[in-house]
Protein backbone atom coordinates (compact mmCIF):
# COMPACT_ATOMS: atom_id res chain seq x y z
CA UNK A 1 0.00 0.00 0.00
CA UNK A 2 1.73 3.51 -0.77
CA UNK A 3 1.82 6.38 1.18
CA UNK A 4 2.37 10.37 1.14
CA UNK A 5 5.80 11.02 2.44
CA UNK A 6 6.50 14.70 2.66
CA UNK A 7 4.47 15.74 -0.19
CA UNK A 8 5.23 12.48 -2.66
CA UNK A 9 3.29 9.29 -2.56
CA UNK A 10 5.83 6.23 -2.13
CA UNK A 11 5.66 2.56 -1.68
CA UNK A 12 8.30 2.35 0.70
CA UNK A 13 6.27 2.29 4.39
CA UNK A 14 8.83 1.60 7.22
CA UNK A 15 7.33 -0.41 9.80
CA UNK A 16 7.39 2.55 12.07
CA UNK A 17 4.89 4.82 9.84
CA UNK A 18 2.16 2.43 10.35
CA UNK A 19 2.62 1.51 13.97
CA UNK A 20 1.66 3.19 17.47
CA UNK A 21 4.70 4.26 18.22
CA UNK A 22 4.46 6.90 15.53
CA UNK A 23 0.28 6.88 15.34
CA UNK A 24 -0.38 7.28 19.32
CA UNK A 25 3.49 7.76 21.06
CA UNK A 26 3.35 4.20 21.84
CA UNK A 27 6.97 4.16 23.66
CA UNK A 28 9.95 6.07 25.72
CA UNK A 29 13.32 7.56 25.82
CA UNK A 30 16.47 7.99 27.32
CA UNK A 31 18.65 10.79 27.55
CA UNK A 32 22.46 9.95 28.17
CA UNK A 33 25.11 12.65 29.49
CA UNK A 34 28.34 11.69 27.06
CA UNK A 35 31.50 12.94 28.72
CA UNK A 36 34.42 12.37 27.58
CA UNK A 37 33.29 10.56 24.78
CA UNK A 38 31.77 8.06 27.70
CA UNK A 39 27.85 7.95 27.96
CA UNK A 40 27.14 8.50 31.91
CA UNK A 41 25.50 5.75 33.85
CA UNK A 42 24.24 3.98 30.58
CA UNK A 43 23.64 0.39 32.70
CA UNK A 44 21.10 2.78 34.67
CA UNK A 45 19.22 4.13 31.78
CA UNK A 46 18.80 0.32 30.13
CA UNK A 47 17.75 -0.85 33.34
CA UNK A 48 14.91 1.97 33.74
CA UNK A 49 14.01 1.13 29.98
CA UNK A 50 13.49 -2.12 30.39
CA UNK A 51 11.49 -1.80 33.78
CA UNK A 52 8.95 0.10 31.98
CA UNK A 53 8.95 -1.82 28.34
CA UNK A 54 7.60 -4.26 30.70
CA UNK A 55 4.94 -2.83 31.75
CA UNK A 56 3.99 -1.36 28.17
CA UNK A 57 4.01 -4.42 26.72
CA UNK A 58 7.11 -3.57 24.78
CA UNK A 59 9.40 -6.67 24.31
CA UNK A 60 13.43 -5.35 24.32
CA UNK A 61 15.10 -7.60 22.42
CA UNK A 62 18.37 -5.66 22.76
CA UNK A 63 20.58 -6.87 25.58
CA UNK A 64 22.73 -4.44 27.65
CA UNK A 65 26.00 -5.42 26.18
CA UNK A 66 24.71 -4.99 22.89
CA UNK A 67 23.07 -1.79 23.76
CA UNK A 68 26.66 -0.24 25.31
CA UNK A 69 28.41 -1.38 22.21
CA UNK A 70 26.06 0.27 19.53
CA UNK A 71 25.91 3.49 21.90
CA UNK A 72 29.88 3.61 21.99
CA UNK A 73 30.20 2.85 18.93
CA UNK A 74 28.16 5.73 17.38
CA UNK A 75 29.27 8.15 20.01
CA UNK A 76 32.98 7.21 17.82
CA UNK A 77 31.75 7.11 14.72
CA UNK A 78 29.93 10.96 15.14
CA UNK A 79 33.02 11.75 16.90
CA UNK A 80 31.44 12.95 20.43
CA UNK A 81 33.26 14.10 23.35
CA UNK A 82 31.00 15.39 25.07
CA UNK A 83 27.10 15.89 24.97
CA UNK A 84 24.56 13.44 25.07
CA UNK A 85 22.64 9.91 23.76
CA UNK A 86 19.22 9.80 22.78
CA UNK A 87 17.73 6.34 22.66
CA UNK A 88 13.93 6.02 21.44
CA UNK A 89 12.24 2.77 21.97
CA UNK A 90 9.00 2.60 20.09
CA UNK A 91 6.33 0.25 18.80
CA UNK A 92 6.03 -0.50 14.82
CA UNK A 93 3.20 -2.19 12.67
CA UNK A 94 4.94 -5.45 12.95
CA UNK A 95 7.75 -5.46 15.28
CA UNK A 96 9.44 -3.10 17.56
CA UNK A 97 12.06 -0.32 17.27
CA UNK A 98 15.13 1.21 18.33
CA UNK A 99 16.80 4.20 17.54
CA UNK A 100 19.65 5.67 18.89
CA UNK A 101 21.07 9.05 18.41
CA UNK A 102 23.83 11.69 19.46
CA UNK A 103 23.33 15.26 20.27
CA UNK A 104 26.07 17.90 20.89
CA UNK A 105 23.44 19.34 23.43
CA UNK A 106 25.43 20.78 26.70
CA UNK A 107 24.37 23.17 29.51
CA UNK A 108 25.93 26.96 29.87
CA UNK A 109 28.55 26.53 32.04
CA UNK A 110 27.32 30.27 33.45
CA UNK A 111 23.89 28.42 34.60
CA UNK A 112 25.81 26.31 37.13
CA UNK A 113 27.15 29.71 38.83
CA UNK A 114 24.06 31.86 38.73
CA UNK A 115 21.49 29.42 38.78
CA UNK A 116 17.83 29.03 37.00
CA UNK A 117 15.37 31.06 37.25
CA UNK A 118 11.53 28.72 37.41
CA UNK A 119 7.81 29.42 38.11
CA UNK A 120 4.86 27.46 38.27
CA UNK A 121 2.74 25.67 35.52
CA UNK A 122 -1.16 26.77 35.61
CA UNK A 123 -1.20 22.96 34.60
CA UNK A 124 -1.65 19.87 36.73
CA UNK A 125 0.09 16.78 36.99
CA UNK A 126 -2.20 13.79 37.10
CA UNK A 127 -0.04 11.58 40.02
CA UNK A 128 -2.70 8.57 39.20
CA UNK A 129 -2.34 8.81 35.64
CA UNK A 130 -1.26 5.09 34.34
CA UNK A 131 1.59 6.85 32.53
CA UNK A 132 3.24 8.45 36.00
CA UNK A 133 6.76 7.17 36.54
CA UNK A 134 7.66 6.45 32.80
CA UNK A 135 9.45 8.04 30.47
CA UNK A 136 7.19 7.74 27.21
CA UNK A 137 6.96 9.65 24.29
CA UNK A 138 4.07 11.61 25.57
CA UNK A 139 6.31 14.35 26.92
CA UNK A 140 4.03 17.52 24.64
CA UNK A 141 2.28 19.24 27.54
CA UNK A 142 5.82 19.51 29.39
CA UNK A 143 7.43 20.75 26.03
CA UNK A 144 4.89 23.52 25.28
CA UNK A 145 4.96 24.19 28.70
CA UNK A 146 8.46 24.96 28.48
CA UNK A 147 8.05 26.78 25.21
CA UNK A 148 5.54 29.49 27.07
CA UNK A 149 8.14 30.44 30.39
CA UNK A 150 10.97 30.69 27.80
CA UNK A 151 9.31 33.11 26.09
CA UNK A 152 8.48 34.85 29.84
CA UNK A 153 12.13 34.76 30.33
CA UNK A 154 11.94 31.68 33.05
CA UNK A 155 14.32 28.76 32.66
CA UNK A 156 11.88 26.08 33.19
CA UNK A 157 8.40 25.39 34.43
CA UNK A 158 7.23 23.45 38.01
CA UNK A 159 4.13 21.28 38.46
CA UNK A 160 1.85 20.85 41.04
CA UNK A 161 0.08 17.53 40.95
CA UNK A 162 -3.76 17.01 41.90
CA UNK A 163 -3.22 17.03 45.86
CA UNK A 164 -1.56 20.26 45.01
CA UNK A 165 2.13 18.93 46.15
CA UNK A 166 5.05 19.88 44.08
CA UNK A 167 6.45 17.03 41.94
CA UNK A 168 8.76 18.16 38.67
CA UNK A 169 9.54 20.25 36.05
CA UNK A 170 9.40 19.62 32.67
CA UNK A 171 12.75 18.30 32.36
CA UNK A 172 14.15 17.76 36.10
CA UNK A 173 13.54 16.47 39.18
CA UNK A 174 13.56 19.34 42.57
CA UNK A 175 15.02 19.22 45.92
CA UNK A 176 15.00 21.85 48.36
CA UNK A 177 17.00 22.60 51.00
CA UNK A 178 15.71 23.68 54.84
CA UNK A 179 17.83 24.10 57.82
CA UNK A 180 20.38 22.05 56.86
CA UNK A 181 18.19 19.01 55.62
CA UNK A 182 17.14 18.23 51.93
CA UNK A 183 13.86 17.10 50.84
CA UNK A 184 12.21 15.87 47.29
CA UNK A 185 8.85 14.91 46.30
CA UNK A 186 8.40 10.89 46.80
CA UNK A 187 7.73 9.01 43.42
CA UNK A 188 3.87 8.65 44.74
CA UNK A 189 4.08 12.43 44.17
CA UNK A 190 3.64 11.40 40.21
CA UNK A 191 7.24 11.81 39.18
CA UNK A 192 9.90 9.95 36.81
CA UNK A 193 12.68 8.25 39.37
CA UNK A 194 15.34 9.97 37.84
CA UNK A 195 18.70 8.48 37.39
CA UNK A 196 20.47 11.68 39.03
CA UNK A 197 18.03 11.91 41.58
CA UNK A 198 18.54 8.22 42.87
CA UNK A 199 22.80 8.86 42.55
CA UNK A 200 21.85 12.05 44.90
CA UNK A 201 19.52 9.91 47.57
CA UNK A 202 22.55 7.68 47.46
CA UNK A 203 24.95 10.09 48.43
CA UNK A 204 23.07 11.35 51.18
CA UNK A 205 22.99 8.36 52.92
CA UNK A 206 26.25 7.53 52.59
CA UNK A 207 27.52 11.12 53.51
CA UNK A 208 24.59 10.52 56.30
CA UNK A 209 23.23 14.13 54.83
CA UNK A 210 19.85 14.34 55.98
CA UNK A 211 17.25 13.62 53.36
CA UNK A 212 13.53 13.50 53.20
CA UNK A 213 11.31 11.70 50.57
CA UNK A 214 7.40 13.09 50.67
CA UNK A 215 4.83 15.19 49.71
CA UNK A 216 5.14 19.03 49.91
CA UNK A 217 3.54 22.13 49.38
CA UNK A 218 4.02 25.27 47.17
CA UNK A 219 4.50 27.12 50.59
CA UNK A 220 6.85 24.44 51.88
CA UNK A 221 9.40 24.50 48.69
CA UNK A 222 8.99 28.54 48.85
CA UNK A 223 10.39 28.73 52.29
CA UNK A 224 13.64 26.30 51.81
CA UNK A 225 16.91 28.35 51.84
CA UNK A 226 17.97 26.80 48.80
CA UNK A 227 16.45 24.71 45.76
CA UNK A 228 18.35 22.71 43.19
CA UNK A 229 17.48 20.06 40.34
CA UNK A 230 18.76 17.24 38.95
CA UNK A 231 18.26 15.01 35.55
CA UNK A 232 21.11 13.25 33.33
CA UNK A 233 22.43 16.04 31.18
CA UNK A 234 22.56 19.11 33.56
CA UNK A 235 23.89 16.76 36.77
CA UNK A 236 23.05 19.08 39.41
CA UNK A 237 21.90 22.53 38.65
CA UNK A 238 21.23 25.53 41.42
CA UNK A 239 17.96 27.65 41.17
CA UNK A 240 17.80 31.20 41.60
CA UNK A 241 14.51 31.94 41.68
CA UNK A 242 11.01 30.54 41.59
CA UNK A 243 7.69 32.79 40.19
CA UNK A 244 10.47 35.69 41.20
CA UNK A 245 10.92 34.69 44.80
CA UNK A 246 15.13 34.76 45.10
CA UNK A 247 16.98 31.29 46.94
CA UNK A 248 20.89 31.21 48.29
CA UNK A 249 23.05 30.23 45.65
CA UNK A 250 26.06 29.92 47.91
CA UNK A 251 23.75 27.03 50.67
CA UNK A 252 26.71 24.98 51.86
CA UNK A 253 24.51 21.57 51.96
CA UNK A 254 23.99 22.16 48.36
CA UNK A 255 27.88 22.75 47.62
CA UNK A 256 28.32 19.27 49.54
CA UNK A 257 26.52 18.12 47.06
CA UNK A 258 27.10 19.29 44.19
CA UNK A 259 30.75 18.54 44.68
CA UNK A 260 30.29 14.94 45.91
CA UNK A 261 28.05 14.51 42.72
CA UNK A 262 31.04 15.26 40.78
CA UNK A 263 33.38 13.02 42.53
CA UNK A 264 30.72 10.10 42.01
CA UNK A 265 30.65 11.00 38.42
CA UNK A 266 34.51 9.61 38.36
CA UNK A 267 33.93 7.01 40.19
Amino acid sequence: MKICLNGRITDKNPDFISGAGLFYGYGLFETIKITDKNPVFIKEHYRRLKKSSAFLKLKLDMTLPEFIENSRKLININKIREGALKLLFFKGAKQNHILINTDLKVYNPGKYKYGLSIKFSERIKNEKSLLSGHKTLNYLENILEKITVLKEGYDDVLFLNGRENITETACANIFFINKNKIYTPSLESGILPGIVREKILHIAKQKNIPLTEGFFSQDELMKADAVFLTNSLMGVMPVKSINGKKFKLDNEIFGNISSLYKRFLKI
